[in-house]
């Protein structure tokens, strides 16, 4: 719910900032950010959030134990652009070859 809120009180001014005056985007920016920043604090106040009581679950620790035993090895070996070329996908839209038309005999 809060991303509901927050989101357009950021965005609303920046997109409405006239293109022609950028001098006033970085003071809405910033006032935007406080703002959201402002409504977030006061939400977890009202509500008493805190990440005290998380805990972790067998579902969590299960899955931390996947990672560590299938990911870490085959990252800690790449280099850094070997790994900046990892997140892009190797084919970008999945191609299937086009079944074959059947010829006419006209």
């Amino acid at each position: 719910m809060l991303p509901m809120i927050v989101m357009p009180l950021w965005c609303s001014p920046l997109f409405s900032a006239p293109l022609h005056n950028t001098s006033s985007l970085g003071k809405i920016s910033l006032v935007t950010t406080a703002i959201s920043a402002l409504v977030g604090m006061f939400v977890t106040g009202l509500f008493h959030l805190s990440a005290e009581d998380l805990v972790q679950g067998a579902q969590e620790s299960a899955r931390l134990a996947a990672i560590q035993n299938n990911y870490v090895g085959k990252v800690a070996d790449l280099t850094v652009p070997q790994l900046l070329l990892s997140f892009v996908p190797k084919t970008r839209l999945p191609i299937s070859p086009a079944p074959a038309r059947p010829q006419s005999s006209a």
